[in-house]
């Protein structure tokens, strides 16, 4: 179990005033061709904290968005070029999924012929 810091919580609010002031500023565009180490970075902490919003509203369906998110899901999209939010989308999904399966179980279809 990952124990939460102080420090780690200084951390993040920082990495999160730091993304505000850029998407304020204007510096992160969605057009970007490919991003560069500190574009990319900016992008998964943008993704991280927009996971973290969703993960503390316990919301499982990617669609439903909670108000308070809608804000920190803007930064997300305008931190990361076009194609990677839709990819780090369906990614949380199929983890939620994964993670749903291994806590429940499945049964596999029983085929007849």
């Amino acid at each position: 179990m990952t124990t939460i810091t102080q420090s780690t919580i200084h951390q993040k609010r920082n990495t999160y005033k730091n993304l505000l002031k850029l998407f304020k500023e204007g510096f992160c565009e969605t057009n970007m061709s490919f991003p560069d180490r500190a574009q990319r970075k900016t992008c998964w902490d943008s993704r991280d904290r927009y996971w973290e919003c969703l993960d503390s509203h316990n919301i499982k369906d990617s669609s439903r968005i909670p108000k308070e998110c809608t804000e920190i899901r803007k930064i997300f999209e305008k931190s990361c070029p076009p194609k990677w939010v839709t990819h780090f989308d369906r990614k949380r999904d199929y983890d939620l999924f994964k993670e749903k399966m291994q806590k429940e179980g499945f049964e596999p279809i029983k085929e007849t012929q």
